[in-house]
């Protein structure tokens, strides 16, 4: 027979837990040279990315607060891991100074990498909406208002016109979840 799950406590649990199978693989992908290797690399972690992405969101659907505000701080994690991916690719070694210079500019004012930052930001806006509504306050909601402000402070370093140079900015931590795994 079928026994029937009262709470969706446990659901949401598994169904965030089958998410962090393809968010732990996109994470461990690096973006390499040459060109061609980037390609695959972009294709497969963009892959990853999309499939951990639906996942964490179906994990909201069964409405548990504490399993709903752990996915959307990690969708918003994710965004910023992708833009820190990018970021962590070293400028060409056959780049002149000038030509350097000029690759750091674009990396820091590229549309595609700002829209990362501004959906991170997004996200860890909506998980703190989200736990407000509920009149909750989870692990997950309190690092998502730190990781907001992070991204912010990122923003504002580049709008400012202080660019980060690819290869050395630090990426964002990791976080631990609090139960454990």
């Amino acid at each position: 027979g079928r026994q029937r799950i009262e709470g969706t406590y446990f659901v949401a649990m598994a169904q965030y837990y089958l998410a962090e199978i393809p968010h732990r693989q996109f994470a461990a992908l690096p973006l390499r040279y040459p060109e061609q290797q980037m390609s695959r690399d972009l294709d497969q972690k963009s892959q990853l990315f999309l499939l951990a992405r639906d996942r964490f969101i179906k994990t909201v659907d069964y409405k548990d607060p504490q399993w709903a505000t752990a996915a959307v701080y990690q969708v918003g994690h994710m965004y910023r891991e992708f833009w820190d991916a990018w970021m962590a690719v070293p400028i060409p070694a056959e780049l002149n100074a000038t030509e350097a210079k000029e690759y750091v500019r674009q990396m820091n004012t590229e549309p595609q990498l700002r829209k990362l930052l501004e959906k991170a930001l997004l996200f860890h806006e909506r998980n703190q909406t989200m736990a407000e509504s509920a009149r909750v306050e989870t692990y997950w909601s309190q690092r998502s208002a730190e990781e907001a402000e992070a991204v912010r402070q990122i923003m504002a370093r580049q709008g400012k016109g202080d660019l980060i140079e690819p290869g050395i900015s630090a990426p964002a931590a990791a976080v631990p979840n609090p139960d454990g795994a």
